[in-house]
């Protein structure tokens, strides 16, 4: 009987893991508009971001990120608007998912940035 409830609560576990509800860096994935600034950001799977003004343009920044705990880390690539800088934001996403609320917690980038604001964006749905 012992063997049977330990097997059981192994499926339980491992239902609850498979099923479980969207995991927030699964959300993060995809193109998101920043209507206040005109501008795109890309949050892929492999942990890369870039920014552009058009989606038909080069992007001007870009770099790698993480999302652990609601709180967004971008750090930008040597060779990107920002080289090294970093910025992180306290995030929040809508019910439905489609848009992302950032609150900023810091900025480091030395040129000129607008991105150290909290900021709303839209999921960018073509």
């Amino acid at each position: 009987m012992r063997g049977l409830s330990i097997r059981v609560l192994l499926v339980l576990g491992l239902c609850l893991a498979a099923c479980g509800g969207s995991d927030a860096s699964d959300q993060i994935h995809g193109t998101w508009y920043w209507a206040d600034y005109g501008a795109y950001e890309t949050f892929e799977s492999d942990g890369t971001w870039t920014a552009q003004m058009s989606l038909d343009e080069e992007p001007f920044d870009w770099g790698t990120y993480t999302l652990e705990d609601g709180v967004l880390t971008s750090t930008n690539a040597d060779d990107s608007y920002c080289p090294g800088g970093s910025a992180v934001w306290e995030v929040a996403f809508s019910e439905d998912g489609d848009e992302l609320r950032e609150t900023t917690v810091s900025e480091s980038c030395t040129n000129f940035s607008v991105r150290g604001q909290d900021r709303v964006l839209a999921r960018h749905t073509p």
